[in-house]
């Protein structure tokens, strides 16, 4: 009987959460009235109307503040999206959260990785991806337009990027960065940034894009023969020398694209890249540059729509080492600015998906390797992707 009892004071029904929600109403209105006969008893002439003004008053200010306070926490929206094996690193932190906002909603999506020796065989979690995508916009559309919504991106960067393609920019959505469980969110940033792009680019901080180089004219003793890809890669996240995105191999390059902090403009797209920020200055490393996570999608978005129109019907490879909320940001941005170029009439500036070949790199099991997924319904089919790829091979 007291465990029974303990379990319905944690967990009430809905009958229980509505009966009492009658009584505590019911409650307040006969306390409220005899509280008014009692004020009315020992006030008397303008006194009276002055408590009632100040009353009044008090109350339209407490009712803005809880309008206010509501609209600002709002709703919690954790997504999460990753292969089965790996661990949910900010379950503590997203609980701690969770108490700041008026309500809280999580999707969490697994998907099996399919391990094979062929560098250039597609990996299909399309399903996943978008099945999550439809939930959370389900779960956008059926949570009140008068708070804010706050969504908190726990995705392989692929993913996030697919999601974001498909996100609807509400007016409040802003994006939060969860990155280690002791410490509070990093940053937060709106999805659409509503500033002009010469704005956005005064925080660049020594964020340079390489010149697009090809990489058939590198080394004229073996030119590149035969069909190749375009590949971009961005390294704009927090610095850690382990975690440096190795070089792509397998696959015949036709131009290389890099950008992150370099000393100077213009850096050859071998040369190594500078330690980087994102968010709020670290203390601890006053010398590192900082760029915002603003400034990371629009130029990873600039690189990539540069190398699609660059190489019309080349398959495009894109590496990313950026925030989750960045990439979902990207995403958006290639999904709400076209091409923009004079003369962009290729299948991938129109549906940047046609070409677009995100290249996740697999951390486990061994050997690390890149690997090619398919994330999102405009791309093409994973077997005509495959097709695509293998023709590239070295």
């Amino acid at each position: 009987m007291r465990s029974r009892f303990a379990r319905w004071v944690k967990r009430p029904g809905y009958r229980t959460r509505l009966g009492l929600t009658v009584a505590v109403v019911v409650l307040a209105a006969i306390a409220f009235g005899l509280a008014a006969t009692l004020v009315s008893d020992w006030l008397t002439g303008w006194w009276l109307v002055v408590v009632t003004l100040v009353m009044l008053a008090l109350l339209a200010v407490l009712a803005l503040f809880r309008d206010y306070a509501s609209s600002s926490a709002g709703t919690l929206f954790y997504v999460r999206i990753g292969e089965q094996w790996m661990p949910d690193w900010h379950v503590e932190r997203l609980m701690d959260d969770v108490k700041a906002h008026m309500d809280s909603k999580a999707i969490s999506r697994d998907y099996l990785r399919h391990t094979s020796e062929d560098p250039a065989r597609v990996d299909d979690v399309e399903q996943v991806v978008t099945e999550a995508s439809r939930s959370l916009e389900g779960a956008l559309n059926d949570d009140t337009t008068g708070t804010a919504y706050h969504l908190a991106p726990n995705m392989l960067w692929p993913a996030a990027v697919a999601v974001g393609y498909d996100l609807f920019a509400w007016q409040d959505l802003t994006l939060r960065e969860y990155v280690k469980d002791d410490v509070p969110p990093t940053f937060e940033m709106p999805l659409e940034m509503r500033t002009p792009s010469e704005e956005r680019d005064t925080e660049t901080s020594r964020v340079y894009t390489t010149p697009e180089t090809r990489h058939e004219a590198r080394d004229k003793d073996r030119p590149v023969e035969g069909p190749s890809v375009a590949v971009v890669a961005v390294e704009l996240s927090w610095w850690d020398e382990s975690k440096v995105t190795p070089a792509l191999t397998g696959f015949r390059i036709g131009s290389l694209t890099r950008v992150a902090c370099f000393e100077t403009a213009g850096s050859d797209p071998e040369d190594a890249r500078l330690p980087v920020v994102v968010g709020d200055p670290d203390p601890t490393h006053p010398d590192t540059p900082v760029v915002q996570p603003h400034v990371v999608a629009e130029h990873a978005y600039r690189a990539i729509r540069s190398a699609i129109h660059a190489n019309p019907e080349r398959p495009v490879l894109v590496m990313l080492r950026v925030p989750k909320t960045a990439a979902v940001s990207l995403g958006h941005l290639l999904r709400t600015r076209r091409c923009g170029a004079e003369g962009s009439h290729s299948s991938g500036c129109d549906n940047p998906w046609e070409v677009l070949v995100p290249m996740n790199y697999e951390m486990f099991p061994r050997p690390l390797q890149y690997t090619p997924l398919r994330v999102h319904p405009h791309q093409p089919a994973a077997e005509e992707m495959t097709r695509r790829l293998q023709e590239c091979l070295i």
